[in-house]
């Protein structure tokens, strides 16, 4: 199987020799008939010749032979009847009459006359012209005629000499042909390379220099698909971290899960297997196991509504139903609740009543989570903030680092230092959800040993 570069030089070589073929044949018989024309010009400016001299000198008839010599032309007056009235390489009065002569025919009839025939009297091919002049009131045909061979080799000559350039024209051609398929080959092979350092996941091309357009445009192509693939490999390693990594956290979650699952679960089995060998246990006792059954049962429920909660969050099925209410009074709702559970701890409320346009449910969720972590991760009170344009909780807790203030609202995160663990980690990734899809985020500011406060625009 031929090589791009190989079948470039043969049909190029190929095109070249039936040029040469073609333009030899075209130009053989284009540069004959130019030659014939020229002969037949060259005659007919002999006869104006012959003519001047007959006008000025009435021995014409004796001058013929010199001027034939001179010339090298065959010359022959014929009259109006075509009888040869002089003759320059024969005796006259031997020679037929001329009037059905084809060249003698055309002069009468036009300006002049020419023919390429047989000559018996000489035995060669000649070229004929004849012209009809009026010498001393006297009409008659002046033909001039010259051998076809000496045509002939003029004209191969000049022919022969016109193919050579031809063919010369033809080898540098090839010789150019045979540089540039060498070209052409070299930038196969760099395109080749290129294509192979891709193979390889090379993704760094070396740049090349090409002369072909159509090798720059392929080679500009090869590129751009190689900073794709590069691209899309270096989200291939990315998404192979993430996929690891999403591996080691849902492990890191099974274990959560199976641990927050486990206390309340073993609690609940504890008091019923308690309650059911007991059956004569006091009525106050039994009060007591049944509320420590239905208080765990509770938080069972609501870490399954959490998980319910971030599944949907995350099918993007959340519907906002916004309406006007007040914060402060949503904020006093959320006060009275978290202190009925927090017996011994208090949530202040600072700022003045506000209407906003929201959805009050999910904006409670929010406030609730926010308190619900500032009063786990602290001992004293904390504060809910409303000003003009954001909502904030503050407490004096223990402060989280710089280092996981980016990461505590990524699920099932749980900052590592606190020393209260009873959490899947979800409440702030809820929380950045809900004012997601309030145009809002949540913003966080802390000091390590002073405390937190977070933020968020409403």
């Amino acid at each position: 199987m031929l090589k791009l570069h190989q079948h470039f030089f043969i049909n190029f070589f190929l095109i070249s020799i039936v040029i040469l073929v073609v333009s030899g044949v075209v130009s053989f018989f284009t540069l004959k008939k130019i030659e014939l024309k020229s002969f037949e010009d060259s005659l007919l400016e002999d006869i104006t010749i012959v003519e001047a001299f007959f006008k000025k000198n009435d021995s014409i008839h004796e001058s013929i032979k010199e001027i034939s010599k001179n010339a090298k032309i065959r010359i022959t007056i014929v009259d109006m009847s075509g009888i040869v009235v002089a003759e320059s390489d024969f005796d006259k009065d031997e020679m037929q009459n001329h009037l059905d002569r084809p060249e003698i025919i055309q002069a009468n009839a036009k300006e002049y006359g020419s023919s390429i025939r047989y000559s018996n009297t000489i035995n060669s091919n000649l070229l004929y012209v004849a012209k009809k002049t009026t010498i001393n009131d006297k009409q008659i045909f002046i033909r001039t005629a010259r051998s076809i061979e000496d045509i002939n080799k003029r004209f191969i000559h000049l022919w022969l000499q016109v193919a050579g350039i031809f063919a010369l024209a033809v080898l540098l051609a090839l010789f150019i042909s045979y540089v540039f398929s060498k070209k052409i080959k070299k930038e196969i092979e760099q395109i080749k390379e290129m294509l192979e350092s891709i193979e390889q996941k090379e993704f760094k091309i070396k740049p090349f220099k090409f002369i072909i357009s159509e090798f720059m445009q392929i080679s500009s192509v090869i590129r751009v698909i190689a900073k794709k693939i590069a691209k899309k490999e270096k989200q291939k390693r990315k998404f192979e971290a993430k996929l690891r990594l999403k591996t080691m956290q849902q492990q890191d979650i099974m274990v959560a899960l199976s641990h927050e699952f486990k206390n309340p679960i073993a609690v609940i089995l504890g008091y019923c297997q308690t309650l059911n060998k007991d059956v004569d246990m006091p009525k106050e006792t039994r009060v007591k196991f049944l509320q420590k059954i239905d208080k765990n049962a509770q938080k069972i429920s609501a870490m399954l509504d959490r998980l319910s909660l971030v599944a949907k969050m995350e099918s993007q099925n959340m519907v906002v139903n916004a309406k006007y209410f007040d914060i402060k009074d949503l904020a006093s709702d959320v006060k009275n609740m978290l202190e009925d559970k927090y017996k011994n701890r208090k949530v202040e409320i600072e700022g003045s009543a506000r209407n906003i346009m929201a959805d009050r449910t999910l904006i409670e969720l929010v406030l609730v989570n926010l308190c619900d972590n500032a009063l786990k991760y602290s001992s004293e009170n904390i504060k809910i903030i409303i000003d003009s344009e954001k909502v904030s909780v503050e407490d004096k807790g223990l402060g989280i680092s710089k280092d996981e203030i980016e990461n505590i609202s990524k699920k099932f995160y749980r900052i590592k230092n606190n020393e209260w663990d009873n959490s899947l980690g979800l409440g702030l990734t809820i929380v950045s959800y809900i004012l997601k899809l309030h145009n809002s985020k949540l913003l966080v500011s802390s000091s390590e040993g002073a405390g937190s406060t977070f933020s968020f625009f409403i």
